[in-house]
């Protein structure tokens, strides 16, 4: 994948933004990580009859990587992050977006790169994407 957008090991690495991805901060690899998460969402969302978007405000002050929904009102999101664990930094848009919804958020999740899953005190759910599933 590297070699096809035209980067090295040092660049893959780097918080540098690229033309051909979104220049946001973070890594280049991680952004192809959250891509990844993204195209397997959507799969298993479409197999369930639901549908994945993003919230994103203009600023970027608030942000929630996908949020999947089913026509019954009922909303799981999801936060991305390429790290072994997460902190109360990492989901304070997930809980952000759950006092907004209330009861329209079924679950807050965090997709990390770690080797198990867990739920959070505050209720989010650890997942590693290796245990991503349908």
């Amino acid at each position: 994948m590297a070699r096809l957008l035209g980067v090295d090991e040092q660049k893959l690495l780097s918080a540098a933004p690229m033309e051909v991805l979104d220049p946001q901060d973070g890594t280049v690899l991680g952004r192809l990580f959250e891509s990844l998460v993204a195209l397997s969402l959507q799969t298993y969302a479409q197999a369930n009859e639901s549908r994945v978007s993003q919230f994103r405000s203009g600023n970027v002050d608030r942000e929630v990587d996908f949020i999947v929904h089913r026509g019954d009102r009922t909303n799981v999101a999801f936060g991305v992050k390429l790290a072994r664990q997460v902190d109360d930094h990492d989901v304070r848009h997930l809980l952000r977006l759950r006092r907004h919804l209330g009861d329209d958020l079924v679950d807050m999740v965090v997709v990390d790169t770690g080797t198990t899953a867990y739920r959070r005190s505050d209720g989010v759910a650890v997942v590693t994407f290796a245990l991503l599933g349908p």
